[in-house]
């Protein structure tokens, strides 16, 4: 018998050599006939040796030959579970051994659960969000609706010294993509209506929401606190400047102003704007504001085509201002322009603001020059 045995070992040893590998042709061969469950029959010989012996070396052969094809075919072996293990080192690397209530990057982790709850062991979802505050700057994005990967997508793509301030894991450079309604807001406030890019825009962020999808990259989501002026630098142009008010408090505008706010209101013509600074153009705004004539500060709006109109119509306007979705409760934007340090900044030649500063608070009121070279006010201007 031990003869027997060393005669099935030298024959396995010379019919297999150490490192068996397949040609294509034979991968194919073994594909081919797995698919097809065919068996090839052959002329009985005398068998040599016991048939319970046989079914043993068979069956040996069997799992020898089978465990090199699966492995050389990626069937059995390497990649077998692979996708199981690949997808629990990714979830693994989804901000490891971070728990609820600990902090990252000055971030406190709120949540960390399947997303949208869905199964992360079947789907591979989980998302992360945080609450905390950062100042990013960084290059506002918009794609259109014809757009392949983002249509219709508002993103921010921070940079280097504002990832430091959000908690994004080291390594990782993401796009930041805003919330539905923030789209909407930032939109409004840059007259957004199409593919642009533009940089240096600063946002004050409050909160963060990341999330893993297997196999896909898709941007991290910030809520918009707050959009900035552009800092200060050689291009800005900044002009301090002063508004008048008579012995009630009340806003009223210098004579040659006033004219001016006279012919416009009775024409609703932005010829008699041209050559208005912004700082004038804003004084004409708050003055409508001031004696309550919203038609002609509807009319002081910025009205290109390639601008959204917030509200398509004056009536529209005016239900706006006298049924606001938030009623005021003690000081009025006005009251504040009133109190403040008003300071005009040219941003270049189509942007502009006046900076309104009193202590620590401080607001932005953005005006645009349209298609005529006059300076009008944006759409939701409060900045």
């Amino acid at each position: 018998m031990d003869r027997l045995n060393r005669q099935v070992k030298e024959a396995m040893n010379n019919t297999m050599p150490k490192e068996a590998v397949f040609s294509e042709f034979e991968k194919q061969q073994v594909l081919n006939r797995i698919k097809n469950k065919s068996v090839t029959s052959h002329k009985k010989k005398r068998n040599i040796i016991p048939k319970t012996l046989t079914a043993a070396v068979l069956a040996g052969s069997v799992l020898l030959v089978g465990g090199i094809a699966g492995t050389q075919l990626g069937l059995i072996g390497g990649n077998a579970g692979e996708d199981t293990t690949r997808l629990e080192r990714d979830l693994q690397s989804f901000y490891p051994n971070l728990s609820v209530g600990e902090m990252l990057n000055g971030w406190e982790l709120v949540s960390k659960e399947p997303y949208e709850g869905k199964e992360p062991e079947k789907l591979g979802l989980l998302s992360a969000e945080f609450k905390g505050g950062a100042q990013i700057t960084g290059t506002l994005k918009y794609h259109d609706e014809t757009h392949e990967k983002y249509p219709g997508k508002l993103l921010f793509l921070p940079d280097q010294l504002s990832l430091n301030s959000l908690p994004v894991l080291d390594g990782y450079y993401p796009d930041l993509a805003l919330s539905s309604e923030d789209q909407e807001y930032v939109r409004k406030i840059f007259g957004i209506n199409g593919e642009v890019n533009i940089p240096n825009i600063t946002l004050k962020v409050d909160s963060y929401k990341a999330t893993f999808i297997k196999g896909q990259t898709i941007p991290d989501e910030v809520g918009v606190k707050e959009v900035m002026l552009p800092e200060e630098d050689n291009d800005i142009i900044a002009t301090p400047f002063e508004i008048l008010k008579d012995n009630n408090n009340k806003l009223i505008l210098p004579e040659d102003l006033q004219n001016i706010y006279s012919q416009f209101a009775e024409s609703k013509n932005d010829g008699v704007l041209a050559g208005l600074s912004p700082a004038k153009v804003f004084q004409l705004y708050f003055y409508a504001e001031e004696i309550e004539d919203y038609e002609t500060q509807y009319a002081l709006f910025i009205d290109d085509e390639q601008y959204i109109k917030v509200f398509p119509t004056y009536e529209d306007y005016l239900d706006a201002v006298m049924n606001p979705p938030v009623p005021v409760q003690g000081e009025t934007l006005l009251d504040k322009v009133k109190r403040s340090q008003l300071e005009e900044r040219i941003i270049n030649e189509k942007e502009a603001g006046v900076s309104i500063s009193s202590g620590e608070e401080g607001l932005g009121f953005g005006l645009s020059k349209n298609s005529r070279g006059i300076w009008r006010v944006n759409w939701m201007p409060i900045q």
